[in-house]
């Protein structure tokens, strides 16, 4: 028992000896510590949570878009289906009506018919609406050496002219009752259109929408740098996550402008084609760089008017241990004489 009291009369006298001041500025070390290293916290989970949401948000719109993409889509494939058990001749018969019809189709150029040896039987267009007259086209040969499977085919896109409308093809084979080969019912479709629905959309700084087709090959990209469309782009982790997970989610780097972006991917719902959108890092994190000056900057105010109380206290409590000496002194002087 003696030994302990005896401890723990060391320890008192050994905190008597600190002054107070000295003991103050250690406490608003230690504040400040813990108020830079909770700003540090917040910005990282500021950081962790600006990226959740963006990449929420991109997901979201994908999706959005895949299904008005297919729902644009989807009246074209009910023509192309509806004929694709009829002969070339009972297309070609039924061309007039939809003539009429296709004006309520805006993004469908032009309907095509051709025959079991690729000639053109009929079209609903008189002005070019289709790539170049070739001795074959490749949706043609697709079909036609594609065995007797009812496959929606999709071409690559092409301008109809130096300068002119951007268009691609989706076709359909024909077949007579027996699935003998009759020829391919093709129409073209405006990328305008698809153009057009993507701008609605305030992409901010950074932000873009691109269609793709299922082969990796750009369909389209709003907003356009130039160049791009018709070209595909090496499969990388967008092409492998939609291959084994049917989406993808997250960070890549652009094969367009090289940049790191967040994006996600959608397909477009019984069609062929991916719907993508995202940003790049810069523009994703511009939010979470604002919230982080407006901590820094908070933490900064805070930690130095702690600071400033503290250096305040230490001061007025270094006066007055100072005088508490001088009286201290004048008291033994006193004393001794």
């Amino acid at each position: 028992m003696r030994a302990e009291a005896s401890r723990a009369s060391l320890r008192r006298s050994a905190l008597s000896r600190i002054p107070l001041g000295r003991g103050l500025i250690a406490l608003g070390l230690v504040l400040v510590g813990i108020n830079v290293a909770s700003a540090i916290w917040d910005v990282r989970k500021a950081y962790e949570r600006t990226e959740r949401r963006a990449l929420r948000d991109y997901s979201n719109m994908t999706r959005l878009l895949a299904e008005q993409t297919a729902g644009s889509l989807d009246a074209v494939d009910l023509i192309l289906h509806a004929v694709r058990t009829k002969s070339a001749a009972e297309v070609v018969a039924s061309v007039p009506k939809f003539r009429d019809e296709l004006p309520r189709i805006p993004q469908v150029a032009a309907l095509l018919v051709l025959d079991a040896q690729g000639e053109v039987l009929s079209r609903t267009s008189e002005t070019p609406a289709f790539d170049p007259d070739v001795p074959e086209r490749p949706f043609f040969a697709a079909h036609r050496d594609g065995g007797a499977a009812d496959v929606l085919r999709l071409g690559e896109p092409y301008r109809i002219a130096p300068g002119g409308q951007w268009r691609f093809v989706l076709s359909r084979r024909l077949s007579d009752p027996s699935g003998r080969f009759e020829g391919v019912v093709a129409a073209a479709i405006e990328l305008e259109t698809f153009d057009r629905l993507y701008r609605t959309i305030d992409l901010g700084d950074g932000g873009f929408i691109t269609l793709l087709s299922d082969k990796g090959t750009l369909m389209t990209r709003v907003p356009d740098p130039g160049n791009v469309r018709g070209r595909r782009f090496p499969e990388g982790r967008i092409m492998t996550g939609m291959d084994r997970d049917g989406r993808f989610e997250g960070w890549t780097t652009s094969p367009i402008s090289g940049e790191r972006v967040l994006l996600a991917t959608s397909a477009v719902r019984g069609f062929p084609l991916i719907v993508a959108s995202g940003s790049n890092e810069r523009a994703v994190f511009a939010p979470w760089r604002d919230e982080a000056w407006l901590v820094f900057d908070r933490t900064l105010l805070t930690s130095a008017a702690m600071l400033g109380l503290i250096a305040l206290a230490a001061w007025g409590l270094a006066r007055r241990e100072r005088a508490l000496a001088r009286g201290w002194r004048r008291y033994q002087a006193m004393i001794e004489h």
